[in-house]
């Protein structure tokens, strides 16, 4: 059975569940909820989807998926929860000249090399990233790199600084400096987006699990 059928919110007796979320962003940490998801209803299949920012609600609008995870504003006709808060990255080489600057802006980014891949989910991230923090300045030299597995690489080597995710540092990175972005708009939420009239019951047991995800309030 396909996962991404149609039927889910009018067929109760439907097996599988459709999630989208937006460029790989949340997918390490629908792990857990989805374990324990699986272990309560061992007979629903479900499918998460890579779906870049536009395609995400209007999927949730017309029930090709059941939820919709992203950074998306709330909008009529779906209900939505918080979830996860997510903070975007700047990294760069150990001795790049804003290594050890005391804060990083956006706006101290705007004249240096910013790479980007070309591998779709990691593009469109890259994309919403320049948008949101750049607005309508981004920087003046944006390089895709045609070989994606080599953008960490040239980063190292000094060629270009790169935006990333909090939740995406790890240990690949370990050979880069990694510094937060100090801008208020570098920190955004992730929501779930979903038809809460469907009364589906195993749906609303995912979405608990979603919520109870979270980070709890400091």
């Amino acid at each position: 059975m396909h996962p991404l059928f149609s039927s889910l919110a009018h067929d109760h007796t439907s097996n599988t569940l459709a999630i989208g979320c937006f460029a790989s962003l949340c997918r390490d940490r629908l792990a857990e909820p989805l374990v324990a998801f699986t272990s309560a209803h061992p007979e629903v299949a479900v499918g998460v989807h890579d779906m870049s920012l536009g395609e995400l609600l209007p999927a949730a609008g017309s029930r090709r998926i059941a939820v919709a995870i992203g950074p998306c504003d709330p909008v009529a006709g779906l209900a939505h929860t918080n979830l996860w808060i997510d903070h975007a990255v700047v990294a760069m080489s150990p001795d790049h000249p804003l290594a050890a600057a005391p804060a990083i802006h956006a706006g101290l980014l705007r004249e240096q090399v910013l790479l980007i891949s070309r591998d779709r989910n990691r593009a469109q991230l890259h994309r919403f990233l320049v948008e949101r923090l750049f607005a309508c300045t981004p920087p003046a030299r944006i390089i895709a790199d045609p070989r994606n597995d080599r953008l960490l690489e040239r980063v190292a080597a000094g060629e270009g600084v790169a935006l990333f995710c909090q939740s995406q540092v790890d240990a690949s990175m370990a050979s880069l400096v990694v510094r937060p972005l100090a801008d208020a708009r570098a920190d955004f939420r992730l929501r779930a987006h979903w038809h809460a009239d469907d009364n589906i019951p195993v749906l609303d047991n995912l979405i608990d699990l979603l919520t109870a995800s979270r980070e709890r309030p400091s």
